[in-house]
């Protein structure tokens, strides 16, 4: 029986560690190299350390629901002018509308009855679709005087 109260050695480069350490492989590419422990244990928690923080400003928003396709073209609102004339019609997927399918059982759902769209909904197919958004959040010392990202 092995006693795991010792400390091993990685069978892959030869660093000596603990049973219950966390030892990816990216540690034995560091190990190779510089052939110290305590500086790829260091350098390793610089790297979660850094995650922690990204993990802090980056936000992951995940939609998941239904689109309305014909022809390639995806349904959805593609011209806005000041919030007073707003137009619905097939366009690029960016501007698509995204469904809850509990409530969206056909392509004619998206509107209302007796919308003069109905014929062309009619046409399309509902296929599923998921977008991914990732906001991230840059530190106060990372931004030009126009607030933007560098």
């Amino acid at each position: 029986m092995t006693d795991l109260t010792l400390n091993q050695h990685c069978t892959e480069c030869g660093m000596e560690v603990t049973p219950q350490e966390y030892h990816p492989y990216a540690a034995c590419l560091m190990y190779r190299q510089c052939a110290d422990g305590i500086m790829v244990r260091e350098n390793l928690a610089d790297v979660w350390r850094a995650c922690r923080e990204f993990d802090q400003m980056a936000k992951t928003v995940i939609k998941t629901g239904v689109v309305a396709k014909l022809d390639g073209q995806y349904w959805g609102i593609q011209h806005e002018n000041d919030n007073r004339c707003i137009d619905y019609a097939f366009g690029p997927i960016e501007k698509a509308v995204i469904s809850d399918p509990k409530y969206c059982k056909h392509p004619r759902d998206m509107t209302y009855s007796g919308s003069p769209s109905i014929s062309q909904l009619d046409q399309a197919l509902l296929y599923p679709v998921r977008v991914t958004t990732i906001y991230e959040v840059g530190t106060p010392e990372n931004h030009s005087t126009t607030g933007a990202l560098k």
